[in-house]
């Protein structure tokens, strides 16, 4: 009879840890009785917050860099508008004169232009390379066949280029 009931114990206590009925979470901080006691149990759960002394010994004493913002957050962040405040309202930013916002797309536009002819004389200076070689690239009278440079006989017919 001691052995079925210590076998029910385990298996109510496996029950019990499998669904989280015996472990003490933060849900019972609030039935304490007054506010100390509330937060004395809170920061026992806090995430962070070490678990045992020896966790507490070692833990680093100058303090953690803060983490990059996801990309959401900064997308969401921007979506917010700010909070108007007095002096947002009397210091207004003066705007740009639009011959000063025509000379920055000029030069803009300059600078794209030059990109663009140092990118074309590029590709022409390449092409060239390659027809110079092409043309270096000699070719048997009698078969046709490719000869490279210096050779006196074509190595497919034997005949003298």
């Amino acid at each position: 009879m001691k052995f079925r009931r210590s076998l029910r114990w385990l298996l109510a206590g496996s029950v019990a840890a499998t669904f989280g009925t015996a472990y003490a979470g933060p849900e019972e901080c609030l039935t304490l009785r007054d506010n100390v006691a509330v937060a004395g149990c809170a920061d026992k759960f806090a995430p962070g917050t070490p678990a045992t002394a020896a966790q507490t010994a070692r833990r680093p004493t100058r303090p953690e860099p803060h983490p990059e913002p996801h990309p959401v957050q900064v997308v969401e962040q921007s979506l917010l508008f700010p909070v108007p405040t007095a002096v947002s309202r009397t210091v207004a930013p003066k705007p740009e004169s639009p011959a000063v916002i025509a000379e920055r797309d000029r030069s803009e536009l300059v600078r794209r232009g030059e990109l663009g002819a140092v990118g074309l004389a590029g590709l022409g200076l390449v092409f060239g390379l390659w027809r110079w070689r092409a043309s270096t690239v000699k070719k048997c009278s009698y078969c046709g066949t490719r000869v490279a440079p210096g050779v006196a006989v074509c190595k497919r017919c034997f005949r003298a280029v």
